[in-house]
């Protein structure tokens, strides 16, 4: 299986950063490639719809959301990315005062 990692450091306290990241019905809100977003109802586990740049939509649900870690787990259900069982973890921990790594 294929495994990709991005990181960035952040002049941002580890809260600040982490109250941004740990929104699953706010990815739109930072992400640049999203142009909408909408949660779809009456799902036990969120499940979100995204709309791309190029109109594509992607069908996305949590896995896992720990505060504690600060760490969110989610998959994609539904893509015209071709993709298989695909997994991403965004998780952002303290590096030091003022500075946050994601």
């Amino acid at each position: 299986m294929a495994s990709i990692k991005r990181e960035i450091t952040i002049n941002a306290s580890l809260d600040a950063v982490w109250k941004v990241a740990r929104g699953f019905d706010t990815i739109h809100e930072w992400h640049p490639g999203i142009d909408a977003l909408e949660m779809v109802a009456g799902e036990k586990v969120p499940r979100r719809l995204l709309t791309l740049g190029n109109g594509a939509v992607v069908d996305e649900r949590l896995v896992e959301l720990d505060d504690d870690k600060h760490s969110q787990t989610y998959t994609i259900l539904e893509s015209p990315i071709p993709l298989t069982e695909y997994y991403a973890t965004i998780s952002v921990q303290a590096e030091e005062i003022g500075r946050a790594h994601v």
